[in-house]
């Protein structure tokens, strides 16, 4: 049985205790819901870093492999945060940070179909056990159809997250934003927004939605909000070619990966490889422009070598002076 302290699994009847009717919630409900979210997130940040002077946003940066991070220091940085440039980089993390896992597993009708589904999500935990063990930190598992059915508590031992593995049964639609959502909100449970840990999601999904309440803006405002890097893991399926552009846009819009095995042969090297990128990242802090508890647009690069491409996140929110809560809207720079 899973310990109901850690996990949650919603089958049956109970689903309808849980989730109101899709035809009541408008997407200017969700729109109002996700502002919301925005809001309490900026505010609680705020109150976290009261007693500072600044409140230091962190983002997850990867250089290319022929580039040695040991040789870095903060005077190397350029940040470019919308129109502004930031001369000063506060913090910059050179060794690989703790990590906050999130395993997230579709668990709709067409990974019943997929061969490999259950082979990645043992392989992803497999990793996730070694990364942990080198790196230290935590990770949870939620899993997913229609809505999410399973959602355990963090963890350090991942064989527990193993025995929950064991109960799932494919069936069912796709809420794939949804999810990701979720995942973003069960970080900021965690830790406080800005943390010095690395936030990734490990994603396993043939890319197919076709039951989210929210869509991809929504989703990569949580996903930015929360400092999540998502690495996608595809397995085939009928429904894979409609969803081979969500598998693109979310690792790119986060600094993360989009990885298609083409059976298990080819796992160990898509692990090997998030591995190394993980490995190989830094975190690098910096003061925000403004507290207007809005997305701004991010670009990390090399001072003198600006055409080396670092890979982060495309974009950040601004934490919230409780003062301008009125002005928040969704206008980006």
């Amino acid at each position: 049985m899973v310990d109901q302290s850690s996990a949650r699994i919603v089958r049956g009847p109970e689903r309808s205790t849980i989730h109101c009717p899709r035809s009541t919630l408008t997407t200017r409900g969700r729109l109002a819901n996700l502002q919301l979210a925005i809001v309490l997130c900026c505010l609680a940040s705020a109150a976290l870093h009261a007693q500072s002077d600044q409140v230091l946003t962190q983002v997850l940066v990867t250089p290319p492999p022929s580039l040695a991070v040991g040789r870095l220091t903060p005077s190397d940085i350029e940040i470019q945060q919308g129109k502004h440039n930031t001369e000063q980089v506060t913090a910059l993390v050179r060794e690989a940070p703790p990590l906050e896992v999130g395993i997230l597993l579709d668990e709709s009708g067409s990974a019943r179909h997929s061969a490999l589904e259950p082979f990645l999500a043992a392989s992803a935990l497999a990793w996730t056990t070694a990364a942990l063990r080198r790196c230290g930190g935590n990770a949870f598992l939620l899993a997913f159809n229609d809505q999410v059915i399973v959602s355990t508590g963090f963890t350090d031992d991942v064989s527990q997250l193993k025995q929950t593995l064991k109960q799932l049964r494919p069936v069912g639609g796709s809420a794939v934003w949804d999810a990701l959502i979720s995942a973003a909100e069960k970080f900021d449970s965690l830790s406080p927004i800005g943390s010095s840990a690395a936030r990734v999601v490990v994603l396993i999904t043939d890319g197919s939605d076709n039951a989210s309440r929210a869509n991809e803006r929504e989703c990569l405002k949580y996903l930015q909000m929360s400092g999540v890097r998502v690495y996608v893991v595809a397995f085939s399926s009928r429904a894979a070619p409609a969803g081979r552009k969500l598998l693109g846009d979310v690792p790119d819009q986060t600094g993360g990966k989009a990885f298609f095995p083409g059976g298990e042969s080819e796992v160990d090297a898509v692990f090997t490889e998030l591995d190394q990128d993980l490995s190989s990242s830094f975190l690098v802090g910096f003061a925000p422009q403004g507290k207007d508890g809005r997305m701004h647009p991010l670009r990390i690069s090399l001072k003198n070598s600006p055409n080396v491409a670092l890979r982060s996140q495309s974009g950040y929110f601004a934490p919230l002076e409780p003062s301008r809560i009125s002005s928040i809207d969704s206008t980006s720079d």
